[in-house]
């Protein structure tokens, strides 16, 4: 490999430093790029969770229908 650089840098050394930067910084990027999608997908699971925990506890406060609070009345 170092061959190759050595032998591409004595024909063309433009060319060599950017196609270097091209390939580290494609390199980099797809890095960037996942951690920015394991960072929005955590941010929509925690979302989910809350929203989740919400309409749990208002589920939970709601009184019954009126149709249970007379079986239940009836049965005493």
């Amino acid at each position: 490999m170092a061959f190759l650089l050595s032998v591409a840098w004595s024909a063309w050394p433009t060319a060599v430093l950017v196609m270097s930067f091209m390939a580290g910084t494609l390199i980099s990027l797809q890095f960037i790029v996942y951690g920015v999608h394991c960072i929005v997908v955590l941010i929509v699971e925690v979302l989910r969770g809350i929203r989740r925990s919400v309409l749990r506890c208002f589920a939970w406060i709601r009184a019954a229908p009126p149709a249970v609070l007379e079986k239940h009345a009836s049965t005493k």
